[in-house]
């Protein structure tokens, strides 16, 4: 019979683990950068989808705030756009780069722990995450700063600021974010199984 400080022990290594797995994803993909737009292609909602589901919306909440600190970083020391932004306004450029991510892992946490049927509830999770977190960087960008873009790339390039943000920003992030999310549902699947599965046997 394992212990309750053991079993706290192995929740503890599990998150750090996920938490880890998170920096070095998102790190690996500061070598995938859009040029000019010094935006990069997220890969890591998935080991904060299965931090939410494991640990609950609180957990993707944190893993999301590790994320958008990782994200950050590179924005304001990179020379390019999102410096830009965020020498214009810091704070809503600091809304804008962690409460996207945080709200994507509160979000898929919500919506799996509420979801009945858990393989559903997994599925919605992972798919939920990347169109929160793409969702809210459009509409904050057109909230804030909208004229700023313009500005950097001329009224004529930039054209209907919507379409421009639509094209220019989220179409690669987010086909690639959620196409991956919806490719490996069925593995996170099994990796949420396989985890209850080993803490309910050793209880």
């Amino acid at each position: 019979m394992i212990t309750n400080s053991t079993q706290k022990t192995m929740r503890l290594v599990q998150f750090a683990l996920l938490t880890a797995l998170t920096v070095i994803l998102q790190l690996l993909c500061s070598f995938m950068t859009i040029p000019v737009l010094n935006v990069t292609i997220t890969l890591s909602l998935v080991p904060i989808v299965i931090g939410a589901a494991l640990f609950g919306p609180w957990a993707g909440l944190f893993l999301g705030f590790v994320l958008g600190l990782v994200n950050f970083i590179p924005c304001i020391t990179a020379p390019g756009l999102m410096l830009i932004l965020f020498q214009t306004s810091p704070f809503w450029f600091i809304v804008v780069c962690f409460g996207k991510t945080m709200a994507a892992g509160a979000v898929a946490g919500l919506i799996y722990r509420y979801v009945p049927r858990k393989s559903i509830g997994i599925c919605l999770a992972a798919l939920a995450a990347p169109v929160v977190n793409t969702g809210i960087f459009v509409v904050m960008m057109l909230l804030c700063f909208s004229g700023d873009i313009i500005n950097f790339f001329g009224s004529e390039t930039v054209g209907n600021i919507f379409t421009f943000l639509i094209t220019a920003f989220v179409g690669i992030n987010f086909l690639v974010e959620f196409a991956l999310n919806a490719i490996l549902c069925p593995a996170i699947a099994r990796i949420i199984r396989a985890v209850r599965t080993l803490r309910h046997g050793n209880e």
